[in-house]
Formats: C-alpha cells, sequence, structure tokens
C-alpha cells in the first residue's frame, strides 16, 4: 500500500515539476518520493539538480534540505559498498556537502502556494513551543528559519529526540498570493534516525482554510520510538 502511495506522489511530483520547473521544492519532492520507493540513484539526481542550478528566491531554503537528504541517501551506501570504484564516487560525492552533525529527528515542511507564510510549530516534551518567534530550545532543538515566500520548506532538527511526545502543528499565518487566499495543502515529513542505518519516514498531509488562523494539529505524536 505505501509503495502504491509513493508512486502516485512521485507522478504527481513529476507532473509538477515539469509545468514548474523553476521551484525547485518540487524536484525535492519527487526525490524524496523516489527514495521511498529504494530508488536510490533517480533521488539523487533531483537532489543535484536543486544543488547546482541556482534558484534566487529558494535558495536559502532548498539547499540545506537537499544537502542533508542527499547525504541520508549516500552514507548507507559506502557499507553496501566497501570498497572499488563506486565507494570512491560515493567519498567523493560526500566530499563535496557540507558537514552536518546527523540527527535523531527532522522534520520538514511543504506547501503549495507561493508569497503565502504557512507556519510550523512545535511542543518539545516539557511544553517548549517552537516556532518562528522562538527557534532554538534549551534541549538543543532547532527551527532553522521562517520561509513566509511561500512553498516551504520550513526545517526542524533535533539532536538527541526524547521519549517524550512531540506535538506538531501547522498554522495558516497569511498571504499576498495572486491566487487570492485559498486553501493550501500541506505536507510534514519527518525523519527519524538510528545509528547509520537509513532514517525512517512518514508523511503527513493536510487541508489549511485561511479563515482558521489558529494551530492545527498535523499528525499523530511524533516520538522517538517509530513502531
Amino acid at each position: 500500500m505505501e509503495c502504491c502511495f509513493y508512486r502516485q506522489a512521485e507522478r504527481i511530483f513529476a507532473r509538477i515539476r515539469n509545468c514548474r520547473p523553476f521551484e525547485p521544492q518540487n524536484y525535492i519532492l519527487e526525490g524524496m518520493a523516489i527514495a521511498a520507493q529504494g530508488r536510490i540513484w533517480e533521488s539523487a539526481l533531483r537532489y543535484e539538480l536543486v544543488l547546482n542550478r541556482d534558484y534566487p528566491i529558494f535558495n536559502e531554503y532548498v539547499e540545506p534540505v537537499a544537502e542533508r537528504l542527499y547525504i541520508d541517501l549516500l552514507k548507507p551506501l559506502i557499507q553496501r559498498y566497501p570498497e572499488g570504484i563506486l565507494k570512491q564516487r560515493i567519498q567523493k560525492y560526500l566530499s563535496q556537502l557540507p558537514s552536518h552533525t546527523r540527527p535523531t529527528g527532522l522534520l520538514i515542511l511543504f506547501w503549495n502556494i507561493e508569497d503565502t507564510d504557512i507556519d510550523v510549530h512545535i511542543t518539545e516534551p516539557g511544553n517548549e513551543h517552537i516556532y518562528y518567534s522562538n527557534r532554538n530550545s534549551s534541549s538543543g532543538g532547532q527551527l532553522f528559519w521562517d520561509n513566509t515566500s511561500g512553498l516551504g520548506p520550513e526545517l526542524y532538527e533535533h539532536p538527541t529526540l526524547k521519549n517524550g511526545a512531540y506535538n506538531v502543528f501547522v498554522n495558516y499565518f497569511g498571504s499576498r498570493s495572486v491566487e487570492g487566499v485559498a486553501p493550501s495543502s500541506t505536507l510534514v515529513c519527518t525523519f527519524n534516525y538510528l545509528g547509520n542505518k537509513p532514517p525512517i519516514a512518514r508523511w503527513y498531509t493536510t487541508v489549511l482554510l485561511p479563515t482558521q488562523q489558529n494551530l492545527i494539529k498535523i499528525m499523530p505524536d511524533w516520538t522517538r520510538t517509530i513502531k
């Protein structure tokens, strides 16, 4: 069932990417759907297209996300190919990417309308509220930026997810879009990391109405342990 879902997602994101190649978010989303089906090299190509082209409005948001997802693809391959030319190529690709400390949890928010501000809010165990005005928690959680340009991504990661529940909400803050203030589809993707294994990914989606103007819980409680 999940494989069918990811194939459908791949087709949708590929169609949007063909129509709107100037929006790099679609390459990332297509790459994520392809990776979920185990087609590593095809997924890697989508991330390379984000990292090797210029997207002036979106670079500061999409590049750090594409880098992290690309590293997630490549690092497990070193164990699969412990020697030979392929390992050398993988190491070369990794050496060209910035070094990131691997978190235990990572969360990405996307949405579908440009010039629209959708915000992610996370309540960590202990009720510390992380959002655009409080982007760093005392336990090490970090929301990297507040994307008000539209489409996302917004990126949150935590170096050591605790066993308690992380509550994830989204808020339709406002819109300057020429399309007008319209309902927005959102997608939250979470990644749980354990050792050097590929992360466990989960996708959650909903539709936000601009008139709600409040926090909408978009997914079940996010926890360190994935069942």
